[in-house]
């Protein structure tokens, strides 16, 4: 039995190698727009607004810039039932982009980033979510449409929070 046992030990042990080696550089990219009638610098200011992302980002419990919002700050992102390690700011170019990185399971790498841009209707946003490594490779097989539905979620729920509140921040 414990001959056995090791004999299977071993299988698992190679087939997990023979996937770390096939999958390092397995790449997955989702991307979703939307149109939402609020001004471009409206549309930032809720974005840039880290800390009151709980009050309308689905799943984010959570969230803070440390020690401010500018590219290479530590953010800390809490979301709801995911334990993950805290991304860094990768990029931010205000109006326009906002996106970071953080280390993914077994040696990955996520990337999250919005970009905004005016449009004759208001602004378009467009989320982004990109996987390197093994974790890549496992979000293919089940990840899309669930990046898909979480990605409309978000868009959704920005856009609900901009068209109803005013410019002073009345609802």
């Amino acid at each position: 039995m414990l001959k056995k046992l090791a004999v299977l030990l071993t299988l698992v042990l190679i087939a997990f190698g023979v996937m770390m080696a096939t999958t390092g550089q397995s790449f997955f990219s989702v991307e979703d727009s939307i149109i939402i009638e609020a001004p471009l610098e409206q549309t930032w200011d809720l974005l840039a607004a880290i800390g009151a992302w709980s009050q309308w980002w689905p799943g984010v419990e959570a969230a803070r810039v440390v020690p401010g919002l500018r590219a290479g700050a530590r953010f800390e992102l809490i979301l709801r039932g995911v334990a993950a390690p805290p991304p860094t700011i990768e990029s931010l170019v205000r109006h326009k982009q906002l996106s970071w990185i953080r280390d993914g399971v077994l040696g990955s790498s996520t990337r999250t980033g919005l970009r905004l841009s005016a449009h004759q209707r208001g602004t378009e946003v467009t989320l982004s979510s990109t996987i390197r490594g093994p974790q890549a490779f496992l979000a293919r097989l089940t990840g899309r449409q669930n990046f898909e539905s979480y990605h409309r979620q978000v868009l959704e729920a920005m856009r609900d929070r901009l068209v109803t509140v005013d410019v002073d921040g009345a609802r």
